[in-house]
């Protein structure tokens, strides 16, 4: 680097062009590389053809670099850049014109490393024999003015250290300060060199004075920053006669400009001259206090409150860091998990907040604090006048020193309740027993639990549900079958399903009594108590209190002796006319019917019953009304499914129930129906023609599932990379692989959009589990994408891949664009890193 008179910094490598133009014979001059200098440009900038077509220069400058690195080649280059252009003679501060470095010394192949050791008559017979000593002692004095000045002593020639004037020292002196800061804090003198432009006796010298005036150490060829509170920098100031630290001190006390030249009797515009002077003498990395909130005070908008009350610090300190740095502009609440423990207190109390469940900072309320209070201590199931007592205790022990907080967040147990009921993060079971709950892992599983609701027609109890698959349900934390209904009421959202009231819900079912009318049609008669105990085992109602709704509601159908019957009208010539006409098709779902007849006077009573329906050569069976010769929707569904080589779904009615989705899963896990497309699916047949029979694909089945052992995560792309099979080349979409898997013995998977994720084990397992064992603790989110992609061959998407990790245990930090494997870990590199 070298600095011109104005002291600006520039890159005198760029000089070595005019050596490589001249070289190779292209036109290029020297105020136009000293304009490229002086524009801030450095030699790295020009390594390229494209940094030089981005490069903000004259068009002429700019096609004759692309032609210069056109001709010469990178080696020449480097080579070049690594030496001392000749025509750092020719710049103006050493006055040789650029003519005579172009047309005389450069010809007569005098380098500007041969200088020093050039004596004249050597200088005169390689520049043609004439007598050039007015010429030679110029050079020498160019020489000088570059960097050295020519000594001959007993036939050698040494370099010898100019001595520097006091302008020149204090020039070298801002330089280094100005560049402090950008410097290590222990370094070597080529990292000062690197960061300077000056090198050789000017950096030495210039260390020696700042180590001197305080600002460093010298250690054997290193440099160490000292770092001293800035009280005692200003104090230090006072030593420097060009420095006028009262007006500093009056500036960081808060004075502005118009006070302070009022007092001092200086113009404003020289008391911001003497104040921007003094300002350059102190590093912000000199100072200990600015060191320990600059990084902060440049990212967040903070006040000087903030300063004094939060980080201890003076007003003095907050207004050094205004007048040296940018402040920053996001609100200082995100600077909340950057601080210390004790930082993080005297915030909340400051700024009049308070910590919620995540560990942020957020406006003190009193729904904020009865969640944070289940969320640290409301975890275990409890009735709600103990949770309200503990809340009370919390509070207080939360708040002890901050009584107006305590007084404002305290509340009679009915609020509290009221609250409780509206929190999203608390989960209400019976007997008004409340706890916190995360309904994160609940939501993830949404697909499968949809896939245990597919049920038939009925009216059903959440306990039948639970208990069926408790270990299931456990494993999700969900506790009892009265939670379970909560979830399914309160945060799920399953079109097939209606919530009725605890604990029950209905599938295809619009009304409870027509329902059990149904039933007791297709059943009756049948005695009271086996009729409970049946609604008991198969949906789960509870058999006291169906037997008493019955006997209250539906009396008009018990007999005297306890049994239930339908009351049978015989049809009318017309009715049996009517009944014949509707029914058309081999199969209805009984909604369907009602529907299409409900302007028909007491049509679900009257016609449909087995009694009726029998008459006319159909069934009532499971909600539907089937033809006689298929028996039941089930056989109906397992006909028309595999009559064909193909089935394409439309979603009609009666596709549409949860029986013949049953029957789909119940063909394809005996590998009679493979699904081929979205809509599609493909009959075993079809297979066995091409050669492929059941017994060849349940062994591809075998083969995968014995390789991705172990709870090994695949897909159908590591299936393709790892197993080879012959049902592999016959070149169907990854769907129809997957849909075999999924039957294997032990399979589990986790469908995503992009395609399902494989593995076996007797847990399930959830798209979170999958991405923490993927995940690398600080591993950047694009990493992960990427990582997912190469291994799976699944395409993650981006925002909703955040929500799962944010939903999870695991913490993503949107500045950092990182993913750590818990807070913890994060807090723990945020304080390393401040550290």
């Amino acid at each position: 680097m070298y600095q011109d008179g104005n002291g600006m910094t520039l890159d005198y490598r760029l000089l070595n062009l005019l050596d490589l133009a001249d070289a190779h014979g292209v036109r290029l001059s020297l105020p136009s590389v000293m304009g490229i200098m002086r524009a801030g440009y450095r030699s790295e900038d020009f390594e390229t053809e494209e940094g030089v077509e981005d490069a903000d220069i004259p068009l002429k400058s700019r096609r004759a670099i692309l032609e210069l690195l056109y001709r010469s080649s990178s080696e020449e280059r480097r080579s070049a850049m690594e030496r001392d252009s000749l025509y750092l003679l020719a710049i103006p501060e050493n006055g040789l014109s650029e003519s005579i470095v172009r047309n005389l010394l450069y010809p007569a192949g005098i380098r500007f490393e041969q200088i020093p050791h050039l004596e004249y008559e050597s200088f005169k017979s390689l520049t043609g024999g004439r007598e050039r000593i007015a010429l030679y002692k110029k050079m020498i004095g160019a020489f000088e003015s570059a960097g050295g000045v020519m000594v001959i002593e007993t036939g050698k020639v040494e370099r010898k250290k100019k001595p520097l004037s006091d302008r020149a020292m204090k020039q070298i002196e801002n330089t280094l300060l100005s560049s402090y800061d950008d410097v290590s804090d222990f370094s070597s003198l080529e990292e000062w060199a690197e960061a300077t432009g000056l090198d050789g006796g000017s950096l030495e010298e210039g260390l020696e004075r700042l180590s001197m005036k305080g600002y460093l150490e010298k250690e054997s060829g290193w440099v160490r920053k000292r770092i001293i509170p800035l009280e005692e920098a200003m104090a230090r100031l006072d030593e420097q006669e060009d420095v006028h630290v009262p007006v500093l001190r009056s500036r960081l006390q808060g004075e502005t400009l118009g006070e302070i030249s009022e007092a001092q009797g200086y113009s404003r515009a020289r008391a911001g001259q003497i104040i921007s002077k003094a300002m350059m003498r102190l590093p912000v990395t000199h100072i200990v206090e600015a060191r320990r909130t600059r990084r902060l005070f440049e990212r967040y908008a903070i006040d000087v409150s903030f300063f004094e009350h939060v980080f201890l610090e003076a007003a003095e300190v907050y207004r050094f860091l205004v007048e040296k740095c940018v402040r920053g502009t996001r609100d200082k609440r995100d600077a909340y998990l950057a601080l210390g423990p004790e930082e993080k207190k005297r915030m909340l109390e400051h700024e009049n907040l308070m910590e919620d469940q995540r560990g942020l900072p957020v406006v003190i309320s009193k729904n904020g604090a009865i969640e944070l209070y289940f969320a640290r201590r409301g975890r275990e199931k409890k009735r709600i006048d103990l949770h309200h007592e503990g809340y009370m205790e919390f509070i207080r022990e939360e708040f002890d020193d901050r009584e107006q907080v305590v007084e404002a967040l305290t509340l009679n147990q009915r609020n509290f309740e009221a609250i409780s009921e509206r929190l999203p993060c608390c989960i209400q079971s019976s007997k008004r027993c409340f706890r916190y709950f995360d309904f994160s892992r609940v939501l993830e599983e949404q697909d499968f639990i949809r896939e245990l609701l597919r049920l038939e027609p009925g009216v059903y109890s959440s306990r039948i549900v639970y208990e069926g698959n408790m270990e299931y349900f456990m494993s999700l934390d969900v506790r009892d079958y009265h939670e379970l209904h909560n979830i399914m009421r309160d945060k799920m959202e399953i079109d097939f399903v209606e919530m009725r009231r605890m604990p029950e819900f209905s599938i295809g079912v619009k009304d409870k009594f027509e329902w059990l009318l149904l039933l007791i049609g297709e059943m009756g008669p049948i005695k009271l108590d086996h009729f409970v105990e049946f609604l008991e085992r198969k949906y789960g109602l509870h058999a006291p209190s169906t037997r008493s709704l019955i006997q209250m509601e539906l009396s008009d159908y018990i007999t005297p002796e306890k049994v239930l019957h339908h009351d049978f009208t015989e049809l009318t010539p017309a009715q049996r006319e009517f009944i014949e006409g509707i029914l058309r098709r081999d199969i209805y779902t009984m909604d369907e019917l009602v529907d299409a007849n409900s302007r028909v006077e007491d049509f679900t009573h009257l016609y449909l019953n087995n009694r009726v329906l029998n008459s006319v050569g159909y069934v009532l069976s499971g909600g539907f009304v089937v033809r006689e010769t298929y028996g039941s929707g089930e056989k109906y569904f397992r006909r028309a499914l595999l009559a064909e080589d193909y089935y394409k779904t439309e979603r009609s009615d009666i596709e549409n129930t949860q029986s013949f989705w049953k029957v789909v899963q119940d063909l394809q896990r005996s590998l009679d129906l493979f699904r081929i497309g979205e809509h599609q699916y493909m009959n075993i047949t079809v297979l066995e023609r091409a050669g492929f029979t059941k017994d060849v694909v349940d062994e591809f089945r075998r083969r995968v599932t014995s390789h991705f052992g172990g709870g090994r995560y695949y897909t159908v792309k590591n299936v393709r990379d790892e197993v080879a099979h012959p049902l592999l080349e016959a070149g169907f979409e990854d769907i129809f692989y997957s849909r075999i898997l999924r039957t294997g013995e032990r399979v589990q998977f986790i469908p995503l959009a992009a395609g399902d994720i494989l593995y076996q084990a007797t847990e399930r397992r959830n798209q979170t589990d999958f991405l923490m064992s993927e995940i690398d603790d600080g591993m950047e989110m694009n990493a992960l994408l990427a990582r997912v992609d190469e291994k799976y061959g699944i395409k993650l998407d981006f925002s909703k891949t955040i929500e799962i990790i944010k939903a999870s245990r695991m913490y993503y930090m949107p500045e950092m664009g990182k993913i750590f494997v818990d807070k913890e870990s994060f807090l723990e590199r945020i304080y390393t890193e401040r550290g």
